[in-house]
């Protein structure tokens, strides 16, 4: 079974060839800094087309390989990591009496990312993100149960090191696109 996986980029539409793919750099990018992709679904990047850019945007997209250099939060070992990085930064928080004790996902990512460590081994982040973006359709588990799944999960990847790509990013919307970066 092969390893590779198609990321999806919605960006606002430009043809500016150094804006293919979009590093985002915006303060509150949850992931951190980096190139933001929906993981197998272009669906996803089209509903944060037409959410984000008004409908003004276009899709491009490459692949990645599962197996290299990726820090995926459906993995128990790296969502430990995460969780013990987590617990560190929390006892941190408190022993500062910070204003906020909230410690979000940028910042237990930017503490594995300041490891050099962690920069060597890890080229992206790959986590599921709840309540981003509405349910495609549910998969009902039980008649007496809220309990459910979405057929087509809001997973997002957060790039930092292009080395990540293991095909060019092309754009595939607008269809009548050939451009290639």
């Amino acid at each position: 079974m092969s390893s590779f996986c198609t990321i999806y980029q919605a960006l606002e539409y430009t043809a500016d060839e150094d804006e293919i793919p979009h590093w985002s750099s915006d303060q509150n990018a949850w992931l951190g800094y980096g190139y933001y992709f929906w993981d197998s679904s272009i669906d996803r990047a089209h509903w944060w087309g037409k959410s984000r850019y008004k409908n003004n945007y276009m899709i491009c997209k490459t692949e990645y390989d599962k197996n290299f250099h990726l820090f995926d939060m459906f993995d128990t070992n790296h969502s430990k990591e995460y969780t013990d990085t987590r617990i560190v930064l929390a006892k941190e928080f408190a022993s500062r009496k910070k204003v906020s004790n909230t410690i979000y996902a940028q910042d237990v990512i930017n503490a594995l990312k300041s490891t050099s460590e962690f920069m060597n081994n890890f080229f992206a982040i790959r986590m599921l993100a709840m309540e981003c973006a509405p349910v495609i359709h549910k998969i009902q588990f039980a008649s007496n149960s809220p309990a459910y799944s979405d057929e087509d999960l809001p997973v997002q990847l957060c790039v930092w090191d292009k080395r990540f790509f293991k095909a060019d990013v092309i754009v595939v919307f607008p269809d009548d696109s050939e451009l290639v970066f």
